[in-house]
């Protein structure tokens, strides 16, 4: 699995953050939450370090991420409410993905 992991990280190679933080080390960051609340199956790192991938990889489909990384329909929807939709602000997409159940 942490192939898997390094190969999902490797899909923000090269692509920085507003505050010139490398963008894979938000990711990082929310697995190591996630870990402290005991979520963190293989999985569900998988997500974590997928989430972002669509909204700032550019020309990255879903059917490429269930393709390349077995993602099952269920983690496809999951992917989908992780990912910030377009015009969205912060404060929306938190919302919507705590409102979520």
């Amino acid at each position: 699995m942490n192939n898997i992991i390094e190969s999902a990280l490797s899909l923000y190679d090269g692509i920085m953050r507003r505050d010139r933080e490398e963008y894979k080390e938000h990711p990082i960051r929310m697995a190591g939450i996630a870990q402290e609340m005991s979520w963190l199956e293989p999985q569900i790192h998988l997500l974590i370090c997928l989430h972002d991938a669509l909204e700032v990889v550019e020309g990255l489909t879903p059917d490429y991420l269930q393709q390349v990384f077995s993602i099952t329909p269920e983690e496809g929807e999951i992917l989908d409410l992780l990912t910030r939709m377009v015009n969205e602000t912060s404060e929306e997409h938190f919302n919507r993905v705590l409102n979520s159940g």
